[in-house]
């Protein structure tokens, strides 16, 4: 999928002569009814959103095919040795994090403009399942992301909004997203 593709791209050139050109389009396709699509394109603004747990090695050189397969192999990883974030280090990179000098703050803020502004609470029911998609996809793949863990509570308030939606995928997918929203700050507060 095209898509994808762009996800790769801006994966590993974050410029924003690139994702100008790439993002808006990706962006654009939140009307595709399909939802392997929408999977795909949310993979991609993962990429692009930086803090994916895969590199273009990785993808080249492996045998590589989604992110959400990586997602799952290193659940099964991280069950077998029982390991868990470092809290500590995350609370750090969080307060230490300045978002006028990550070099995607572009992307960053196009990604949540576009979910948070036009998409998640639009009258049209794609476009709130497709902004739903997406923000599961960087809520799973960016979980570690300090842009993305400052936004944790934007994004709970976004999925319970969509929990009553009248889409049955985006209901479940709002569940799901809730659950491992709720998952990441009980660990939190574990500590």
């Amino acid at each position: 999928l095209a898509a994808r593709a762009a996800g790769h791209i801006m994966l590993n050139d974050a410029r924003e002569s690139t994702t100008s050109v790439l993002l808006p389009s990706v962006l654009s396709m939140c009307e595709v009814k399909n939802d392997d699509a929408q999977f795909a394109i949310g993979e991609a603004i993962a990429c692009a959103w930086g803090g994916a747990n895969v590199n273009a090695d990785k993808v080249l050189t492996t045998s590589f095919t989604t992110l959400n397969a990586e997602v799952k192999a290193r659940a099964a990883e991280d069950a077998e040795a029982s390991t868990s974030m470092d809290v500590d280090e995350v609370k750090s990179r969080v307060a230490n994090y300045t978002a006028d000098v990550d070099p995607r703050r572009h992307v960053h803020n196009a990604v949540v403009d576009a979910i948070f502004n036009q998409y998640i609470y639009s009258s049209r029911v794609e476009k709130r399942c497709a902004a739903c998609v997406w923000l599961l996809s960087l809520v799973m793949h960016t979980d570690n992301h300090p842009r993305m863990l400052s936004m944790l509570q934007e994004a709970q308030e976004a999925f319970g909004s969509l929990l009553g939606d009248s889409n049955e995928l985006t209901q479940e997918l709002a569940s799901r997203a809730m659950s491992l929203l709720y998952e990441m700050g009980a660990e939190v507060q574990q500590k």
